[in-house]
């Protein structure tokens, strides 16, 4: 009786080994497979280059930050459309300040695509052209978009004098651009909007702000997009600085609801 006793017992110790080693070789192929996955996910991103590594060291952002950044500034750099790649690690990203890197030119917009969420965006004194407008509108979050080359009162004397122009923004820009949470819009000294392209500007329904280095616009311009403003049931107030000294002109417009 003892041996059978004894060889029941031994059959269930054999019976529970393999039971737990067959849990063991499951829980080993599920870790196999999400580190495969793992690594399957992280080819679909780029590593960074020595390049990207130094532009982040220079600007004094942590490469660890990238995933849950929310602001960029890359202001007076000479990063190039072609870094922004480095966008892609950084989905939360809200606000990009490229100011003054004058090696950004249009090629940027596909980069800019890679942050959905990107809520202000400053490209003033780039080499970003007025053709730009089509390819940002994927940027259906945006609110404050800044383009050209911004002068308060009146453009620097090195602006005035740059052997090769910043690229102009006309009507054009406006006629293409389809961004529905526009609230804030500044355009620079290279602004060549007329009064047809004013009224572009009805089409933006949370617009309030924008400014613009235009001297093409007519008072006439001005009081039709007024009338147009108040169909949608909304009032406009405006304010002009002219320096006719420097040739400076700008045009404040400011929108709100009745």
């Amino acid at each position: 009786m003892k041996n059978n006793h004894f060889g029941s017992l031994l059959w269930k110790v054999k019976n529970m080994a393999r039971f737990l080693a067959m849990i063991f070789a499951g829980l080993m192929l599920i870790l196999i497979c999400a580190a495969a996955s793992s690594c399957e996910d992280s080819s679909e991103v780029s590593p960074l280059s020595e390049r990207q590594k130094q532009l982040l060291a220079n600007h004094l952002i942590s490469v660890r930050s990238l995933p849950s950044a929310t602001k960029l500034n890359f202001d007076y750099s000479d990063i190039t459309s072609e870094d922004l790649a480095i966008l892609e690690k950084t989905p939360n990203v809200q606000e990009l300040y490229l100011n003054e890197s004058r090696n950004i030119d249009d090629s940027v917009a596909k980069y800019l695509c890679l942050v959905p969420k990107l809520k202000l965006l400053n490209l003033t004194k780039t080499n970003v052209s007025g053709s730009i407008s089509p390819s940002i509108n994927c940027l259906q979050d945006l609110e404050e978009l800044l383009v050209g080359t911004l002068a308060y009162p009146y453009p620097e004397p090195q602006d005035m004098a740059r052997s090769t122009p910043f690229p102009l923004f006309t009507d054009d820009f406006l006629v293409h651009l389809d961004l529905p949470k526009l609230r804030k819009l500044r355009m620079g000294i290279q602004c060549e909007i007329s009064d047809a392209g004013l009224l572009q500007l009805c089409k933006f329904p949370h617009l309030e702000e924008v400014i613009l280095h235009s001297p093409h616009i007519t008072p006439e311009g001005i009081q039709q997009f007024e009338l147009e403003l108040e169909k949608s049931g909304r009032k406009l107030t405006y304010s002009e600085y002219n320096n006719t000294q420097s040739g400076s002109y700008r045009l404040t417009l400011r929108l709100s609801k009745d």
